[in-house]
């Protein structure tokens, strides 16, 4: 039986590098606290980096209140 190396088939990750977007999350009224892409969220504003899996059900969710941030601004 042949040996596999620990981490053979992982990815590289020079290899595809993630974009990571930085957003601000507020979940719409009158709801009080909505948990989407292993976050929860409730109407304080909470700034959180997320990749683009995360990003796109975050967007999706209609009760969320999603506005992309400058990564300068933090």
């Amino acid at each position: 039986m042949a040996r596999i190396k620990p981490g053979a088939d992982a990815p590289s990750t020079q290899d595809s590098p993630v974009s990571v977007v930085f957003v601000r999350v507020v979940v719409r009224a009158p709801h009080a606290r909505r948990c989407r892409a292993g976050y929860c969220f409730d109407a304080t504003a909470v700034v959180v980096s997320v990749g683009p899996e995360a990003l796109a059900q975050l967007e999706g969710d209609p009760l969320l209140c999603v506005e992309r941030v400058d990564e300068a601004a933090i």
